[in-house]
């Protein structure tokens, strides 16, 4: 009789622990698209690069560093495609959404370069 009662507490246990794989799986495989996008850019693949940091962000929040490295790896590719107003947009977005992350540091000094304006540190949408 008390093996009946622990079966809902294990199927708990079993769901919380399928959870927390999930979403690492979904880390390490942001993590891995953000590598590949890193390898298009560094090859000059730049659309290959944006679509591959595109899919990375389509997978989901996880933690700010994943996040606002992929949306500067897009900005950094549309910048070096000529599309300089896009790319602005998007280095803006990271400094608002993302404000203590590296890339935010990173994309404060791309719109310095641009002569674009930095906006204030705090939530934005994108």
């Amino acid at each position: 009789m008390a093996r009946n009662r622990s079966l809902p507490y294990r199927r708990i246990l079993l769901i919380v622990v399928l959870g927390a794989t999930l979403a690492n799986c979904t880390t390490i495989s942001q993590r891995g698209n953000l590598s590949r996008a890193s390898g298009r850019y560094a090859e000059e693949d730049y659309q290959g690069a944006i679509s591959l940091a595109d899919f990375a962000i389509s997978q989901g929040e996880t933690t700010p560093e994943i996040m606002s490295q992929a949306q500067f790896l897009k900005a950094k590719s549309l910048e070096a495609l000529g599309q300089g107003s896009e790319a602005a947009g998007l280095y803006q977005f990271i400094v608002e959404k993302y404000p203590d992350t590296a890339a935010a540091y990173q994309a404060k000094g791309r719109l310095a370069m641009l002569g674009a304006p930095c906006p204030k540190s705090g939530p934005a949408s994108p």
